[in-house]
């Protein structure tokens, strides 16, 4: 399964010509299977930055450094063979995102399972989890058209980055399924290292639109005139309140409703995610009261919205050619 995923002992940047287009998702999902990837023949061992490393304190202007698992953010694609490693892959471009979906933190299912979320009805350790019937468009007799096609599995999410551009991330990089045990400092730490991440991933896009159009173009072109202001993620959807209320401080008490936001933190990363549009989602857990129906409203309105958006981004494609004709 996702053969055209997997890669040889051989590394090499592939160029994205390479790469299936969006067209290709259907039939990803009609053939993969369920519950994994396919692994590779023989897997290479771990090296040792993979080794646990030592948890030390941190203040809110250091990195965290998550402790070692298989769990991975989804900035961009995950090839099979860094995937089964756990390994950073950089086989894949890191492109601009119609979607970033950002969570509390991991649970602990999802740090030692690997993928961000699961499919409910295919496994039992995580009944409560409603996020990827949500995704797709089907919960409890409820349907609509989701962010990807009902039957998509959840092995998709190592490719989803590249084939629909939408991504998978946490405010926090430590693993735990009771939100509430994280104090004001904790998440303090964890918002300013998450506004990094997404600064670094807008300069990562932004590096990668540049060498596109130097590939493109007849002439060279001029890195600075690349904004990084326009390769943020189109819609950044926060999955339940409390990251959210977090990010302000002090923090929000209270969010008046869910979808779009206008308001924002007063320290929120303008510079990189100007032309993003930021909104609030009920959580998926099944902690979170709330009927089928109401929290499902604030997904189909994501969706729909989700679709009406161009992709590939008109600004990406359109980029090279206005080189030329200059």
């Amino acid at each position: 399964m996702f053969a055209r995923f997997r890669f040889q002992s051989k590394r090499r940047t592939r160029d994205e010509n390479d790469l299936p287009d969006a067209a290709s998702l259907s039939s990803i999902a009609a053939t993969a299977p369920e519950q994994s990837m396919n692994e590779p023949e023989a897997a290479s061992p771990v090296t040792s930055a993979a080794k646990k490393p030592k948890r030390q304190a941190a203040t809110a202007s250091e990195v965290v450094v998550p402790p070692y698992s298989k769990w991975q953010e989804r900035w961009h694609g995950i090839c099979d063979e860094c995937f089964r490693n756990a390994v950073k892959c950089t086989h894949y471009p890191e492109q601009m995102l119609r979607l970033l979906i950002v969570g509390h933190n991991p649970s602990d299912h999802a740090w030692t399972s690997e993928y961000k979320y699961h499919l409910a009805q295919l496994r039992c350790d995580n009944p409560s989890n409603r996020m990827w019937s949500l995704i797709v468009g089907n919960l409890h007799g409820l349907s609509w058209q989701g962010i990807l096609p009902p039957d998509s599995p959840v092995a998709i999410q190592n490719a989803m980055p590249y084939l629909v551009g939408v991504g998978f991330t946490s405010i926090g990089l430590e693993p735990g399924n009771d939100a509430a045990k994280y104090g004001k400092q904790t998440m303090q730490r964890w918002k300013n290292d998450f506004f990094r991440r997404l600064r670094e991933h807008t300069r990562r896009v932004c590096a990668t639109s540049s060498q596109q159009q130097l590939l493109k173009s007849e002439r060279s072109v001029k890195t600075e005139s690349c904004q990084c202001s326009t390769h943020g993620p189109m819609l950044i959807a926060f999955s339940g309140k409390r990251q959210f209320s977090f990010l302000f401080s002090p923090p929000l008490k209270k969010i008046e409703h869910y979808g779009k936001q206008t308001r924002l933190p007063d320290d929120w990363p303008h510079e990189c995610v100007a032309q993003s549009e930021v909104w609030v989602l009920p959580s998926s857990s099944g902690r979170s009261a709330l009927t089928h129906e109401q929290r499902s409203a604030p997904y189909r309105q994501l969706a729909q919205r989700f679709h009406d958006l161009p992709w590939p981004p008109q600004n990406e494609t359109s980029n090279a050619e206005n080189v030329k004709q200059e």
